[in-house]
């Protein structure tokens, strides 16, 4: 026998008794549960009490953490309950801010004491919504144009809703008449071209 057949000799030995290790643990584990559940039944056929459940009370591991901020100690949830924003707008806040405590001091949601900015042109204040109302455009309309590079005056400049020019023909065609499949035939106008090419 060579040592590359001794090798593979050697390996179903291993392999088989592997198996019937595996097949002995699957029937004894299948005789258990078997055994279990006819214990189950007859109890429950006997009409015995069944065994009582363990109920542990469950503990929490971590307590929530605290932020405090000037002498005032709370979670998050309970930060964000007493500012009137929901959770997620503080996190917001905190990842822009860069700290939950400059997010807590920025202070109450709905707009509490932000005054509205004035824009100042033509010797008119007014704010952007009222400038929007004035020239007859949508508020995000004129706060695309300042976003989009303009200043405030230049965007408010440039006055109502952008119009586009109607699409059409040159000036010197005629109105036709008919879809030109079976129509009579028109006259042309008169179009000069240049000999210069």
């Amino acid at each position: 026998m060579t040592p590359a057949e001794r090798a593979r000799h050697i390996d179903k030995q291993e392999f088989a008794a592997e198996c019937k290790a595996a097949r002995e643990r699957a029937v004894a584990y299948a005789t258990r549960c078997r055994k279990r559940e006819k214990e189950k039944v007859k109890a429950w056929l006997s009409g015995a009490e069944p065994a009582p459940i363990n109920l542990a009370a469950m503990t929490i591991a971590r307590q929530p953490v605290t932020h405090c901020v000037n002498g005032e100690c709370r979670t998050v949830d309970g930060w964000a309950k007493h500012l009137g924003i929901s959770k997620h707008a503080l996190i917001i806040r905190r990842r822009k801010l860069g700290s939950l405590e400059a997010a807590i001091a920025m202070g109450f949601g709905s707009q509490r004491g932000r005054q509205t900015s004035l824009i100042e042109f033509n010797g008119e204040a007014l704010t952007i919504k009222e400038w929007a109302l004035r020239l007859g455009i949508k508020e995000d309309s004129l706060r695309h144009r300042m976003h989009t590079g303009r200043t405030a005056k230049e965007a408010i400049a440039l006055g109502g809703p952008l119009r586009r020019p109607d699409p059409g023909v040159a000036s010197n065609f005629a109105h036709s008449e008919g879809t030109g499949a079976g129509s009579t035939a028109q006259e042309t106008p008169k179009i000069t071209f240049s000999e210069k090419a």
